[in-house]
């Protein structure tokens, strides 16, 4: 289970990574600073270029969190709250869930992908199990609520960038 728990980390944490610097650099065929803020602002995000970098910010953060399994809970908060901004904010965009028309299926993947991760822990491997966290050790009920605890934090911190997407998309709508 442990090497398990470490593959998810490492490739939700290389994603999340690609993800950023698509947007702050343009690497791996991502739009870079510019057109990344000319989707936010589409999205209501604004100011949008702020918003970029802090969506930028936030999953470079999680990433660093999650590949190393520190502060996880944190990691898997930032993560799993990103991810829902990106797909329900693609889904009110293009209306529908499906990636091949533009919906927002894979950032929810990925947000599922963390969530595991918020309630099994970060396993043996982890800097998190090293220094002894109390959240790598204990009884799966602690796992469980510490689980739904982040979902609901990451929810409610996603609500307000969704709530103005959905707003701004509405007000544009004929």
């Amino acid at each position: 289970m442990d090497l398990g728990l470490l593959l998810v980390r490492l490739v939700v944490g290389a994603i999340l990574f690609a993800h950023a610097t698509q947007k702050l650099w343009g690497w791996f065929s991502g739009p870079g600073i510019t057109g990344a803020t000319t989707l936010f602002h589409s999205l209501g995000q604004r100011p949008a270029q702020i918003m970029v970098r802090v969506a930028a910010g936030c999953e470079l953060l999680g990433a660093a969190l999650l590949v190393a399994g520190a502060a996880t809970p944190l990691g898997v908060l930032i993560a799993v709250s990103t991810m829902l901004v990106a797909g329900a904010s693609l889904c009110l965009l293009k209306g529908t869930l499906w990636n091949s028309a533009g919906g927002g299926e894979y950032p929810f993947v990925l947000a599922a992908m963390t969530v595991v991760i918020a309630f099994t822990g970060p396993g043996r491997w982890s800097v998190d199990a090293a220094m002894g966290a109390w959240w790598t050790s204990g009884t799966e009920l602690r796992g469980v609520l510490l689980g739904f605890g982040v979902v609901a934090v990451a929810t409610v911190a996603a609500a307000p960038a969704v709530i103005r997407t959905r707003r701004v998309l509405a007000a544009q709508a004929p």
